[in-house]
């Protein structure tokens, strides 16, 4: 449906133009007088499925929403001079802009699924983003800032388009670190069950994408703590920064953390949470769905709530949520304890250890693709409820067996029970999902309680296959 509000707003416009000034580099926000109808947000309320069509200039400050499904500029590609500028507020999800259409970023936060597509120029120099952000081929899309690095290391390129496992971290000129990956820490499923999103939305795309090198402020490497909810959260954190949340806190924004250390023993993570090269220990806390954990990185889990949709007019209410707990190529996610209410995602490269932890429930999966790693650690192990015999304390052995039922009871006492289905399209329906060419692990242990702990079995294991269960 096209937005028409009751009559053009030019006044404010011209403030938000002057806050909305980017680098010389980069293209700025346009003069309002060069439209026929300017719309500001607020005061204007922009609903879902909405959108703008030729000679028509948005500008949505702090306080601003604009509604899902919103599209600037016609499908078609017919629309010229259509201009949408985020200095504050939100973008809604499944943004699109399309050819004859630009949009100026400067801050405030672009919801799940952003697609530029060809024929539009998206000038990104601030804010939060979402997982599914995509710049299809042919827009004309820019990362405005430094600090730019692909897969951990340094890049100097001018443009950028990333492969199947690549990440790409920096910081934009506001500050706001960044990462954008085609790995998702979704289920990788082609449409989710819960919440109908296709596989594609929740995954990052870049194409051609221009780094536009701006010179940045140093980062404060004063540690940080977050135990009230009016204590203030910084935009993600940059290589030597700590953060600790606490009981009281929450970060409700999308939040990266590139190179840094961040400490959760409490509080409430009402959005994605990405960690690329970084130290991540959680304790305690709840989680919204899409915990991702990208490059050089290692993540200890001992307490916390996971996968849980967490109601913004009330944080102390959760919904089973549908975007998993994901672990990428290069990092190690050790799970000794916690709920968690989604799948367990071993991508590519990505190693899993997993000796703890709440994870026997009804839409909990185990999902891992080809050349990744899990290690499961625990004891009474069993397929299709026959023991699984032979195996010796504390020596790793490989388990080849698929589409059988795989249970047991982890090192911390809890049982666990996951589908090794080797039908990508099945695990949609809560059957669980392990490649052939992913390499499954057992490590037997001490019965919960004794003494002994295998510190050894959680990095190290020699590749032998199972014995045969006992008939």
């Amino acid at each position: 449906m096209l937005f028409s509000p009751p009559l053009p707003v030019v006044g404010r416009a011209y403030v938000m133009a002057a806050a909305l000034v980017l680098p010389s580099a980069a293209a700025a926000s346009t003069d309002p007088a060069n439209f026929a109808t300017v719309i500001n947000a607020p005061p204007t309320v922009i609903g879902d499925d909405e959108s703008i069509g030729s000679d028509t200039q948005l500008n949505v400050s702090l306080g601003g929403e604009v509604g899902t499904g919103f599209a600037a500029g016609a499908q078609d590609g017919s629309s010229t001079n259509v201009e949408v500028n985020l200095s504050g507020g939100s973008l809604g999800g499944s943004f699109n802009a399309y050819a004859g259409s630009t949009l100026n970023v400067s801050g405030g936060t672009i919801a799940l699924d952003f697609t530029a597509h060809a024929g539009s120029t998206v000038n990104l120099a601030g804010g939060t983003q979402a997982i599914g952000f995509k710049a299809l081929p042919g827009s004309d899309a820019r990362l405005i800032g430094g600090e730019f690095r692909l897969n951990g290391t340094a890049y100097t390129g001018p443009a950028v388009t990333l492969g199947e496992r690549d990440y790409l971290t920096g910081t934009l000129l506001d500050g706001s670190p960044f990462l954008f990956s085609p790995t998702t820490n979704a289920s990788g499923i082609a449409i989710d069950p819960v919440f109908g999103v296709a596989a594609e939305s929740v995954t990052d795309r870049l194409d051609a994408v221009s780094l536009v090198r701006q010179t940045l402020p140093a980062a404060d490497p004063t540690p940080i703590v977050i135990d009230a909810p009016s204590d203030a959260v910084p935009k993600g954190l940059r290589a030597g920064q700590t953060l600790t949340l606490r009981d009281g806190g929450e970060i409700a924004e999308p939040f990266t953390a590139v190179g840094a250390a961040l400490n959760i023993t409490g509080g409430v993570v009402a959005a994605a949470l990405e960690v690329a090269d970084s130290e991540l220990t959680i304790s305690g806390g709840v989680f919204a769905p899409g915990l991702g954990v990208y490059g050089d990185s290692a993540v200890h889990i001992t307490g916390g709530r996971f996968g849980v949709t967490i109601d913004p007019d009330d944080p102390r209410v959760f919904r089973v949520g549908s975007f998993g707990t994901a672990v990428n190529a290069g990092s190690t996610l050790h799970i000794s304890g916690g709920r968690f209410s989604a799948g367990l995602i071993a991508n590519p490269g990505g190693r899993l250890n997993v000796s703890g932890g709440d994870i026997d429930n009804p839409s909990m999966d185990l999902i891992a693709y080809a050349g990744s790693t899990v290690n499961l650690i625990g004891t009474e192990f069993a397929l299709d409820g026959v023991p699984i015999t032979g195996l010796a304390l504390n020596d790793p052995v490989v388990l080849a067996d698929r589409d059988a039922r795989l249970s047991g009871q982890l090192l911390d006492g809890r049982s666990f029970s996951f589908l090794l289905g080797t039908d990508p399209s099945r695990f949609v329906f809560e059957d669980g999902y392990v490649d052939p060419d992913a390499t499954l692990i057992l490590t037997l242990v001490p019965e919960p309680g004794a003494a002994v702990l295998c510190g050894a079995a959680m990095v190290l294991f020699r590749t032998r296959r199972r014995p045969s269960p006992t008939p």
